[in-house]
């Protein structure tokens, strides 16, 4: 009788044992898997944001090439433009200065007034009448018809008390204006009034060349 008791508490104890054992088993096989699926799910979300930031990475380099290619070309055209610009001012003051020289020309400027006078006395009628206009401290009207003024130190005063004699023969007139820098031509009975002055003539130049230069300074650059 007690050596079937103990065999029964031996088999209950062995599948006890058994059962523990398989218990135990599968819990940790189940605690492997959950690890593994973890694992796998790291991996995957690290692999994910790797290349989220390799993306982002290369966006920020593509927007920065751009950028910086932008101000590159920017800096380039201001450059550009600012070398235009100069070269502008370089003309217009050579034309200027050139400008100044040749109207310490006598000769050239016999032929300035003869040509601007030429140009309008055929638009005239019979009764109208071309003044040329000189500043008061250079000459007066008197001096001209007199001849009497001493103009040895006076290129100007020279120059017009030449050509004073032919203009008078011509039907033109002078006069003078205390208001006034520089020789003038006025056509009498209309609103026009030339300016002989060296920056009236430059500047007149410059309506007509400077187009011409800045044409011929973008062909350079093209």
């Amino acid at each position: 009788m007690e050596l079937q008791a103990s065999k029964g508490v031996q088999e209950l104890i062995d599948r006890l044992k058994s059962e523990g054992i398989k218990s135990g088993e599968d819990q940790a096989q189940k605690i492997t898997d959950q690890a593994h699926q973890k694992a796998r799910q790291i991996i995957a979300d690290a692999k994910r944001e790797a290349e989220s930031i390799r993306k982002e990475a290369r966006e920020d380099a593509k927007r920065t090439q751009s950028s910086s290619e932008e101000a590159i070309r920017i800096a380039a055209r201001d450059a550009l433009l600012a070398l235009k610009s100069k070269m502008a001012q370089y003309f217009s003051q050579r034309l200027y200065e050139r400008v100044a020289v040749e109207f310490n020309n006598r000769d050239f400027l016999r032929q300035l007034l003869l040509e601007v006078c030429r140009r309008k006395v055929p638009e005239l009628a019979p009764e109208q009448k071309v003044t040329i206009l000189l500043p008061e401290k250079l000459l007066s009207v008197e001096d001209l018809k007199s001849n009497s003024v001493n103009i040895e130190d006076d290129p100007m005063a020279q120059f017009i008390i030449s050509v004073a004699q032919d203009f008078l023969e011509k039907g033109v007139d002078f006069d003078t204006s205390p208001n006034y820098e520089s020789i003038k031509v006025r056509l009498e009975g209309q609103e026009v009034l030339v300016d002989l002055s060296d920056n009236s003539a430059a500047g007149m130049l410059m309506q007509y060349l400077l187009p011409r230069f800045r044409a011929i300074v973008e062909g350079y650059f093209q």
